[in-house]
């Protein structure tokens, strides 16, 4: 009786084997699959891998999907490329490259998708090359900039438009030299999609960088005016200029009067208050952001001004929608 139960639980077991992974193992031809098929933790990876997967294609706007499956197509290319059965270098096995590979892919998919007030974003990724350039870098070309940001699965004419516009904004700096633009997403609502641009980029003397600020008004179809914030004659712009300067002055400590210029620190302080690309917007409050250089001699470091909500209520617009339950 145990000879029979054993004898028909291996075409089972089998079959089981087979499928373990997200494909066909009996079909299995290439290094890769075979290896997959044959190892319990890539097979473990290859199915979260076709979930995640699955799973931002859901998630995408419509217009996204040929893009994410050429960028899933792109991937088993290079993944050919870089895991291979006869040189797997740096890795010592062939399996140590596909479980490294497979990791980082399942977590780049898995971080692709994003909920932020209750809109669920997607990433979108971009290489742009000025092949007029040829110009290298350390053995590399200098003249790549790659670029990501947000887009909202939202299928309204507002959602469509601070679509459109956020992905202008993002590919909008030229960092020059290889670089990395990046779209980073503060407040979120129906009225207002708050985000921060990180640019930085790798030259020839030292890496460099600095944020933008980009908040967009959905409804109004405009972007944030500092009146949309702040009453009109509140003394809004003294005071927040006053709270920099003082943070300014922290930051420098006893070396504060040999690196400011009193008037011009008064001055490139204000012009940075009053412009709402140096607000960074959240649920906490407003930070205003400094990048390196912008109010001293460099190489003064990028400082940044966080006030909360409370401490500019006096001085708030009533109809601010970051006012709202707060």
């Amino acid at each position: 009786m145990r000879k029979t139960l054993l004898a028909l639980s291996i075409p089972f077991l089998l079959c089981a084997l087979a499928h373990a992974a997200s494909f066909d193992c009996t079909k299995a031809k290439t290094a890769q699959e075979k290896a997959i098929c044959a190892t319990p933790e890539l097979s473990k990876a290859d199915e979260q891998l076709a979930a995640a997967y699955k799973a931002v294609l859901a998630a995408a706007p419509p217009e996204m999907t040929a893009e994410i499956r050429e960028g899933q197509r792109t991937w088993l290319r290079q993944l050919a490329i870089t895991c291979k059965q006869e040189d797997p270098a740096p890795y010592a096995t062939l399996t140590d490259c596909l479980e490294t590979e497979y990791a980082s892919r399942i977590d780049d998919l898995r971080h692709m998708i994003v909920q932020s007030g209750g809109v669920t974003f997607v990433w979108r990724k971009k290489t742009v090359k000025d092949e007029s350039d040829d110009m290298e870098y350390g053995g590399r070309p200098c003249n790549v900039v790659s670029y990501s940001w947000p887009q909202a699965n939202r299928n309204t004419l507002e959602w469509k438009a601070g679509n459109r516009v956020i992905e202008m904004e993002t590919q909008g700096p030229s960092p020059g030299y290889r670089g990395i633009v990046a779209t980073s997403l503060g407040i979120v609502n129906s009225d207002l999609v708050a985000a921060t641009i990180d640019v930085e980029w790798s030259a020839p003397a030292a890496p460099r960088g600095y944020s933008i600020q980009f908040n967009w008004l959905l409804r109004k179809q405009r972007e944030l005016e500092s009146n949309d914030v702040f009453t009109q004659g509140s003394k809004w712009e003294l005071a927040l200029q006053k709270r920099c300067i003082e943070e300014f002055r922290k930051a420098a400590g006893n070396e504060f009067e040999s690196i400011f210029q009193p008037r011009k620190l008064s001055e490139d302080v204000r012009a940075a208050v009053e412009s709402p690309e140096s607000w960074q917007l959240d649920g906490e409050g407003l930070t205003i952001i400094f990048p390196p250089c912008s109010v001293a001699s460099c190489p003064f470091p990028e400082v940044s001004v966080a006030i909360p909500w409370s401490d500019l209520k006096p001085y708030l617009n009533p109809d601010f929608v970051p006012l709202a339950g707060q």
